[in-house]
């Protein structure tokens, strides 16, 4: 039987049900030890992290790519389902006429301006005001200022194309914003001004398959990600419950996704959400969420998101019936999630972990690190030292349990201060 050729990218999800006999397998990235590969292209070495790095090398990709089609045949299928490696992975879709998601579909997932352009579109949506990089120039920061902010500040800057609230700048007034434009520029990275908005942050994440959602959930989040990337917080969120507020939800993530053009996603959305609970689209990526999202989903609700995306990337249906917010019937899951942060951001190893004597029966679920495990040694990497699902009797009793864990919960880690690369 003629193998099937699969070549995988980054640390994008493979279940070990395709790890069979009759398969070739190729990787492109960096160091991975849970399947072995038939041939690797190791990505070059960066000195901080950057999602758009396997776009930088893309020629080098490509070139991979064609020898792996002289050697062994037609490239079958490219698994490529994280936030760094969408993109590559649609262009060598492209590039080769392999099935799957391809490049105009995916962008508007991962560039920001083109997101909020085709959300922009929408006429029920509510608007965020919003100018691309492209179209700010410092010597008319005044005008645009008044003209697009009506001299609102804070103003946010960020990347058009990064992710984990990397970049992500909250401006105050009008010098500021000039550094963080020329600054930007002077960089090269593509970016946009948007409005600033105080409302707390959801995110929702579900299934959306054929034109129709199979599965959505959401969650208001305790700390988020920018939380977590500026100030070194843990990042947590819970279940939202309340029966009105999941209506609009429904709504509002089916008019995103009609907006993107994109029949089959597995996604990860992010709304802020008023008091009243009134939606404005913050950014989705079409991928699973990271932090405990999908160990969370999993535990609670028996979906495994990256099953789903793996099962979009090889042209498989899903077998999902109607769950979790798709009708007006839903059983109240009071659960949520925690992520502790490394603070150390130098070189260490792991001494001791503290704290888990303590966990009550609620933690349903837990990842930590293990003892002598590195850290840091070329880029500082945003690393966990623990993720925890909580499932408890009350949305009070959830959130006691995250602040009680993000408390009791912590490690000692030993500087290492010999790094030979």
């Amino acid at each position: 039987m003629k193998k099937e050729n699969y070549v995988v990218i980054g640390n994008s999800y493979v279940s070990q049900k395709i790890k069979k006999n009759n398969m070739n397998f190729f990787y492109i990235g960096r160091h991975r030890n849970d399947m072995d590969f038939n041939e690797f292209f190791e990505l070059p070495l960066e000195d901080r992290f950057n999602v758009e790095e396997y776009e930088q090398s893309i020629k080098d990709i490509l070139d991979f790519c064609k020898k792996i089609q002289n050697n062994y045949g037609t490239i079958h299928y490219v698994l490529a389902n994280t936030e760094q490696t969408l993109l590559v992975g649609a262009i060598i879709r492209d590039t080769f006429c392999i099935s799957g998601r391809r490049f105009e579909e995916l962008i508007p997932f991962r560039n920001k301006f083109i997101m909020q352009e085709k959300i922009f579109k929408s006429k029920v949506l509510k608007k965020k005001k919003f100018i691309s990089g492209d179209n700010v120039h410092v010597d008319f920061i005044k005008d645009i200022v008044r003209d697009y902010f009506l001299n609102k500040f804070p103003i946010v800057i960020k990347p058009c194309s990064q992710a984990g609230s990397r970049n992500v700048f909250f401006v105050n007034e009008l010098h500021e914003l000039i550094n963080k434009i020329n600054l930007f520029k002077k960089e090269s990275i593509e970016f946009l001004l948007e409005e600033f908005i105080s409302d707390s942050i959801i995110h929702i994440d579900g299934v959306y398959r054929n034109g129709e959602l199979k599965f959505i959930i959401a969650f208001r989040y305790i700390k988020d990600c920018l939380s977590w990337h500026k100030k070194g917080t843990p990042m947590s969120s819970i279940i939202i419950n309340d029966n009105k507020k999941i209506k609009e939800i429904c709504r509002f993530t089916k008019e995103v996704l009609r907006n993107l053009n994109s029949n089959n996603v597995v996604f990860h959305l992010e709304a802020f959400m008023s008091v009243q609970g009134e939606l404005t689209f913050l950014e989705i990526g079409a991928r699973p969420g990271g932090a405990a999202i999908v160990p969370c989903v999993k535990k609670i609700f028996g979906v495994d998101l990256l099953e789903e995306s793996l099962k979009i990337e090889l042209n498989q249906e899903t077998s999902l019936l109607n769950s979790g917010y798709i009708s007006d019937k839903y059983e109240k899951n009071y659960a949520g999630w925690t992520v502790l942060p490394l603070k150390e951001k130098e070189y260490c190893v792991i001494e001791n972990i503290y704290g888990l004597d303590k966990l009550p029966k609620e933690v349903k679920w837990l990842d930590y690190v293990d003892e002598n495990q590195e850290f840091n040694k070329f880029y500082f990497e945003d690393p966990a030292i623990g993720k925890f699902v909580i499932q408890a009797e009350s949305e009070d009793e959830v959130i006691k349990i995250i602040n009680n864990i993000e408390n009791d919960v912590f490690i000692k880690a030993k500087k290492i201060h010999d790094v030979h690369i």
